[in-house]
């Protein structure tokens, strides 16, 4: 796949392919992780503001989640839970 796109940017684009390239791949990974972690836990924040997630620590993290299901049709209340060790 990555071949396919060099040739069509090299033989179509005619442009040297740079995105590709290793020079400053490592602070862009960084950045993406830290941005990234960031969106995650803001999501998590809204839905334990919002009640659809608790998390409590007991032996280890927990969490538990009520959602709306519609697999049959008609949404009924599913109860997951996640034990992170």
């Amino acid at each position: 796949m990555i071949a396919a796109y060099v040739a069509y940017v090299r033989l179509i684009e005619r442009r040297p392919v740079t995105e590709l390239g290793t020079q400053g791949a490592v602070g862009e990974f960084a950045t993406g992780f830290v941005v990234g972690d960031f969106l995650f836990s803001l999501i998590m924040l809204i839905l334990w503001l919002s009640g659809v997630v608790t998390i409590g620590v007991g032996a280890g993290w927990t969490a538990a989640a009520d959602a709306p299901d519609f697999r049959f049709g008609r949404p009924y209340m599913r109860y997951q839970h996640w034990h992170i060790p």
